[in-house]
């Protein structure tokens, strides 16, 4: 049994454990016991006065309303560590540290649903110095609700019996009830069923325990249930934990939400499987109009990461070299960080609505208090005064002194009065009256007892009050525990957290640690910070791997003050002739940890030619038939040392550079002797500003790489240039106009020759609602090759420009809106002898409603390829519209056609129609998609005409599927 001294004091602290003023220890706080892994754990909190070694006490009792009490666990624990300053020791019930005595019918209780069951508790914590062997010790108030609420896992088998559909939950656990009540049998829970107030209440028992309710709104639809439960699941104010009488820290409630969160993933997959046909296929396509293709997005947490798992399949492949078809297994790394981001705004949210909260608590329980303390006072002094008890001497007084008190009292008064009139018994008056006051006496000695009655309840009073006020002291002092372990163990870690774009998830672990559970701050998984497998796009820096295709594996971990990393596979991309090239790829990296804004890395990268690329595969295309490809040099890989650098200056300016080696063993003493190191080098810088107090940022860089430089996977070859770049781009009164320049200057270096080539460009643009946007840019471009990037790949020189201009203009109404859009191209091109010249002009208009939408454009197109003769003569000069009308028809069909035609040579040379629906299932995520096409056309004035008829079919599936695991 728990004793309960109530001391009637003006001490001010608390009554509920002292913490004298020479003590190691202070601050003494804990949070409820929870569950993670099937392990029970409960977190201690203090303020420790040095580093030193501590042995914990716990033990929970139960408080009945008959102020009896219940032990339900003890649990004591030595060897544990604790710091200078504020500490958080986790206490595992399980460890060889421990011995832990639990009550087995509520642990069972406990763990069906993993809370306490609903009820008022009080745990008894003591922390002992065992250097100094000194102790402190405090009682800490604990309650858990009778509402369950939707974030606990007792949702999961509910939501999943209810389903997500549109008939009302009363409904369903009519039709469902036995199936509900075997899900709760299973766990050992017996559930009992009611309606009220327009809810399903469902009451919870354990054995001879209650564990609460479950309410769920009868008229709402399992879907909108759903809904609601996911939302909840992740809102902290629906834990219904913040109020004073049943407040958990914030930090115990991020981790349980953290716990339970795993009810609430969920795998998402869109699946999609297409068919097409035709009777035949374009001119000079190479894709075949009959195939069958097949898509899928999977995403789903994965050992508790998250997990992307995508692929694509066609059936063309089956005629082609260059495959469309892949499977790409990632690790979503921007995912994870997006969840730890959303936890640390969201407790720093959560911890600022808190103070705010605990100001209103300390005025609004404050006053309270101080109501009941003056209420106790005015009891008191009357209490004292009336039967004359001193107030010093009312600690520890029972009902039966009480009683002897008070009787004691009426029996002095009355024998007082008898011994006064015997005193004075001279008279016959006063004989005569003496019987009166004995009959006084004796009525005084029986109104004695009725004053002990009322004597009683005043005591009675006197006790709730005081304990009334002592509980609310306790419950505010232990909210400002709450808070100020909040603040020392989470808050005052991550409320400045700045630069974490360029923080791994382990950084931030590492700072949110105490909002996690320990297996996700501990987790191998945790250090992880890419994973690829299958085929991807990869870029590690400009000269090594730069966004090359990657077929095979990629991986990178955080290892503390650095992020290291390895990939292997094959690298493919196809040339300009078509053919795929491959080469066997393989490298290793380390990047360091930012240091005062600044960054270093070290990349090592090394590929060998792949047998397409020397001829021997299905892919060669007969390049390399005169080049003597026996010799050791062409077949031996290259390695590539780099060395990588980013940093800022202040806030404004932005620094990246690289430095790259490569070498290639083997090579003649003769050709050695020609090479110098600096040529086998390639090197390149680059700044970033933004000019203070405006809009405008400034780039510039320089780049060079030597003769004999060597990384033929790269999606440009560089060897032999030099590269000079400055560009400006800013925003112009109040973001209206839009002004950008750019100047190259670029040096070819060969063994034999050297030439330059300088290109300047701009563009500009405007921004209005009011007026008409318009944009135009004039872009440059040319290519330089090297002879030796000849004899590794077929290619030509080109140079030229391209203008582009652009306008439109919205008009928007209530129901409505119209744009009008008018676009203007222009390109030329020299390659070699050839010039080619084309322009476009287009203009469109768009009719937009709630449901419907109507668009026609209408353009021309001309094509000057000078003494060159293209395939098609008539279409070097042609005209366009094509127009198109689409829409809901209903709530679930969407239906779209429309018309093309074009003008090239004398009549028409083309036009065609088209029709294209889809209709999405109510009840089922499922989505069908038809399409048809009709074109006649002719691309010569003397053939005939041709028709193409094709259409396909499309069915898509939207998978959302709950991943429980009770």
């Amino acid at each position: 049994m728990l004793l309960l001294i109530i001391v009637f004091s003006g001490n001010e602290g608390s009554a509920y454990g002292q913490n004298p003023p020479d003590s190691f220890f202070s601050l003494l706080h804990c949070d409820a016991v929870y569950i993670e892994s099937g392990n029970l754990f409960e977190d201690v909190y203090f303020m420790s006065a040095g580093a030193t070694k501590v042995s914990i006490s716990l033990k929970l009792y139960e408080l009945k309303a008959t102020n009896d009490s219940i032990l339900l666990y003890s649990v004591s624990g030595t060897d544990f560590e604790a710091g200078r300053g504020a500490n958080r020791l986790t206490v595992p019930f399980k460890d060889r540290r421990v011995k832990a005595n639990i009550r087995e019918d509520w642990l069972g209780a406990f763990k069906s649903i993993e809370r306490m069951p609903a009820g008022n508790y009080a745990c008894i914590i003591q922390v002992k110095n065992t250097d100094a062997g000194k102790d402190y010790t405090e009682r800490i108030l604990l309650s858990s609700d009778t509402l369950i609420t939707e974030y606990t896992r007792l949702d999961g088998g509910i939501g999943r019996i209810l389903g997500n559909g549109s008939i009302k939950v009363s409904k369903v656990l009519d039709s469902k009830s036995a199936v509900l009540e075997r899900y709760y049998q299973k766990k050992g829970i017996a559930c009992s069923r009611r309606s009220e107030a327009g809810k399903e209440l469902l009451d919870l028992y354990y054995g001879s325990w209650y564990l609460g309710r479950k309410e769920l709104p009868s008229d709402m639809t399992t879907g909108q249930y759903a809904q609601s439960s996911d939302a909840l699941r992740n809102n902290l104010d629906a834990t219904g934990k913040d109020a004073l009488s049943d407040y958990h820290s914030l930090l115990s409630r991020f981790r349980d939400m953290q716990n339970t969160s795993k009810e609430n993933t969920e795998l998402v997959a869109d699946i999609s499987l297409s068919g097409n046909f035709a009777n035949g296929q374009e001119p000079n396509s190479g894709l075949s109009n009959n195939y069958y293709e097949g898509r899928a997005d999977v995403e789903l947490p994965l050992f508790d990461i998250p997990v992307q798992v995508s692929g694509f399949y066609t059936t063309q492949d089956m005629h082609r070299q260059a495959k469309a078809s892949y499977i790409h297994f990632r690790y979503d790394a921007e995912k994870a960080r997006e969840q730890m981001l959303k936890l640390i705004s969201g407790f720093n949210n959560k911890y600022s609505q808190a103070l705010t909260k605990g100001s209103g608590y300390d005025l609004i329980y404050g006053q309270f208090v101080a109501k009941l303390q003056q209420e106790k006072d005015r009891s008191l002094a009357n209490f004292t005064k009336q039967y004359g008890i001193d107030e010093n001497g009312l600690s520890g007084l029972s009902e039966e002194r009480l009683q002897q008190i008070v009787t004691e009292r009426a029996e002095q008064q009355g024998q007082k009065l008898t011994d006064s009139l015997k005193n004075k018994a001279d008279t016959s008056a006063i004989a005569n009256n003496l019987n009166d006051k004995k009959d006084k006496a004796l009525a005084a000695k029986q109104q004695a007892e009725e004053k002990y009655e009322k004597a009683k309840e005043q005591y009675q009073k006197l006790l709730e009050l005081q304990q009334k006020i002592d509980k609310y002291k306790a419950l505010l002092e232990q909210y400002k525990k709450s808070n100020f372990y909040d603040s020392a163990m989470a808050y005052g870690k991550i409320k400045d957290l700045k630069n974490y774009e360029n923080m791994s998830c382990k950084d931030m672990a590492k700072k949110a640690a105490s909002l996690l559970p320990e297996s996700k701050t501990k987790g191998m998984v945790t250090g992880l910070v890419n994973f690829d497998a299958g085929m991807f796009p990869k870029y590690v820096s400009d000269y090594t791997m730069s966004g090359q295709m990657m077929k095979g594996l990629d991986m990178s971990y955080d290892i503390g003050f650095a992020t290291v990393g390895g990939s292997y596979g094959k690298m493919e991309y196809i040339d300009r002739n078509g053919n795929v090239e491959g080469y066997k790829a393989y490298s290793g990296r380390i990047e360091f940890k930012p240091v005062v804004k600044q960054t270093f890395g070290f990349v090592y990268y090394g590929y060998s030619p792949g047998k397409s690329l020397l001829g021997g595969g299905s892919g060669g295309d007969g390049f390399f038939k005169d080049v003597d490809v026996s010799m050791p040099s062409f077949r031996n890989p290259v390695s590539i040392l780099s060395a990588t650098y980013k940093g800022e200056i202040g806030d404004n300016v932005t620094l990246s550079g690289e430095y790259a080696f490569s070498d290639k063993p083997g090579q003649s003493d003769e050709a050695k002797e020609q090479v110098m190191f600096m040529d086998k080098s390639a090197y390149n810088f680059k700044a970033a500003a933004m000019i203070p107090q405006t809009d405008i940022e400034i780039e510039s860089g320089y780049e060079h790489a030597g003769k004999a430089f060597e990384n033929n996977t790269l999606p440009v070859l560089l060897a032999g240039t030099d590269r000079l770049f400055i560009k400006t781009k800013g925003d112009f009164f109040r973001n209206f106009l839009t002004l950008g320049a750019e100047y190259n200057y670029l040096i070819q270096k060969s063994f034999y020759s050297k030439g330059s080539n300088s290109k300047w460009g701009f563009d500009i643009a405007t921004h209005s609602r009011r007026y008409p946007s318009v944009a135009l840019s004039y872009k440059p471009f040319s290519t330089f090759r090297s002879f030796n990037d000849t004899l590794n790949i077929a290619q030509k020189p080109i140079s030229g420009e391209v203008w582009t201009g652009k306008a439109n203009y919205q008009i928007k109404r209530q129901d409505r809106a119209i744009r009008f859009t008018l676009i203007y191209s222009r390109n030329s091109s020299t390659d070699d002898t050839i010039q080619y010249k084309s322009s476009t002009a287009q203009l469109s208009t768009m009719l937009s409603k709630k449901t419907t939408m109507l668009m026609v454009n209408i353009g021309h197109s001309n094509i000057d390829a000078g003494s060159y003769e293209t395939a098609y003569p008539i279409y070097n000069n042609s005209w366009f519209a094509n127009a198109s009308l689409g829409g809901m028809v209903g709530e679930s069909i969407q239906l779209t056609g429309g018309i093309d035609i074009t003008k090239a040579g004398p009549g028409i040379s083309k036009y065609g129609c088209f029709v294209s629906s889809g209709y999405a299932f109510k009840k089922l995520p499922l989505t069908i998609r038809g399409n048809f096409r009709y074109s006649n056309f002719r691309m010569a004035e003397t053939t005939s005409r041709q028709q193409l008829v094709s259409g396909g079919i499309e069915l898509s599936w939207r998978i959302k599927e709950k991943l429980y695991t009770d």
